[in-house]
C-alpha cells in the first residue's frame, strides 16, 4: 500500500518472478501465498520457494508464518550437489 505508481509497476513486470503458466494453474493460484499454494509438480517446490524469497527479499516485503513454513519445506525438496 505504501508504495508508489512507479514501484507498483516495476513490482508488477519484474521477470524475476513472473511464471508462464497454464490459465487453469493461474486461476487456482490466485492471489495465494504458499502457504495456501504450491506448484503441482513437487519437483518444483524447490525453485518456486527460491523465487519466491528473492522477491520477498529484493522488495523488503513480509510473510505470513503460514507461508514461511511452506517455503521451507519448498527448500528441503532441493537436491543437494
Amino acid at each position: 500500500n505504501d508504495w508508489d505508481k512507479t514501484k507498483k509497476e516495476q513490482f508488477a513486470n519484474d521477470p524475476t518472478h513472473l511464471l508462464a503458466v497454464s490459465a487453469k494453474e493461474n486461476r487456482s493460484k490466485g492471489d495465494k501465498g504458499p502457504g495456501n499454494y504450491m506448484p503441482p509438480n513437487k519437483e518444483y517446490h524447490c525453485e518456486y520457494s527460491k523465487i519466491w524469497i528473492i522477491t520477498l527479499t529484493k522488495y523488503d516485503l513480509s510473510i505470513e508464518k503460514k507461508d514461511a513454513r511452506a517455503l521451507e519445506q519448498g527448500l528441503e525438496n532441493c537436491t543437494k550437489d
